[in-house]
């Protein structure tokens, strides 16, 4: 299961960001999470997020790197 951070952008200085999980692909998870006339989600801190789409004016989407602790000998 791959993660992602989509980034709906309102403006060039405000954006909300969700985190979800997806076995697809990048382009496969923005058409997924933006085909909707309405977002609902709940974010990381437990905020119940809602808006239009087509208040969006750009949707990114990037790898969500889980920064992993390695010991080695």
């Amino acid at each position: 299961m791959n993660k992602y951070k989509i980034r709906y952008h309102f403006s060039n200085d405000f954006y909300v960001t969700r985190e979800v999980e997806s076995e697809f692909d990048k382009t496969s998870v923005a058409m997924r999470f933006s085909e909707e006339e309405r977002i609902t989600f709940e974010d990381k801190r437990g905020d119940l997020l809602s808006f239009f789409m087509r208040d969006v004016k750009l949707v990114t989407v990037e790898d969500d790197k889980v920064n992993t602790v390695k010991a080695g000998f």
